[in-house]
């Protein structure tokens, strides 16, 4: 039925298209469903991807820099010169503090928003 081997179906999760692999926030929130059970899977999911999600709104604000050179990396031909609002390691501990009391003044759950606070700030 499988021919001579078998390999394992390619996985799509979210529009993300990795192989055999699953992109890391999806990975780092179903593993956080485990330890925080109550907590909103997709908040979970988010926790990780918070920073590059605020990221691109700080560039159009012009806090933070980046610039197009192509050939920089094999990945992207931009050149991130300067975020230190979004990515530094304080300002990653700020926002996974403020994300973690965002989520207990939405939901309540204490023990669920620090797990997402260390989402954060494990990006």
């Amino acid at each position: 039925m499988f021919g001579r081997s078998f390999s394992a179906p390619s996985l799509q999760v979210a529009g993300v298209y990795s192989g055999a692999r699953v992109h890391r926030p999806l990975r780092v929130g179903f593993a956080l469903k485990r330890v925080a059970p109550r907590a909103s899977l997709g908040a979970l999911i988010a926790a990780p991807e918070a920073l590059d999600l605020l990221w691109p709104w700080f560039l159009l604000l012009g806090w933070e820099r980046v610039r197009i050179d192509p050939g920089n990396t094999a990945f992207t031909p931009l050149a991130f010169d300067s975020y230190p609002i979004s990515h530094s390691l304080v300002m990653a501990a700020v926002w996974g503090a403020l994300f973690a009391s965002l989520y207990i003044w939405m939901r309540g759950t204490r023990a669920a928003a620090v797990w997402i606070g260390f989402a954060v700030v494990s990006h």
